[in-house]
């Protein structure tokens, strides 16, 4: 019994998260971070503090890893995700 309703908590615990997740408005944030400088870090960290309870952020940085463990979001690369990008925009075709 008490095995099931362990189970049974965890999946509502989740699907709580996912229908969050999913409710809440994604933005990608692009700037200089992730260069050590120190007025962009704050920009991004006060833009992300007035925001963080109704929003999800998506920060393109020059160092993914400490972005994200500075400013606790999930980032990745900028110089990988502009790559990808100008070969999304210059291909004719899309197969998915």
């Amino acid at each position: 019994m008490c095995c099931i309703s362990f189970v049974k908590n965890s999946i509502n615990l989740i699907s709580k998260k996912v229908k969050l997740f999913f409710n809440k408005t994604k933005i990608t944030v692009v700037g200089y971070f992730g260069y050590d400088n120190i007025g962009d870090e704050f920009i991004l960290h006060s833009l992300i503090q007035k925001h963080r309870n109704e929003k999800i952020f998506f920060v393109l940085s020059n160092n993914p890893h400490q972005t994200s463990k500075i400013h606790k979001v999930a980032s990745f690369s900028k110089k990988i995700f502009l790559l990808f990008l100008n070969l999304l925009l210059s291909d004719k075709l899309i197969i998915e």
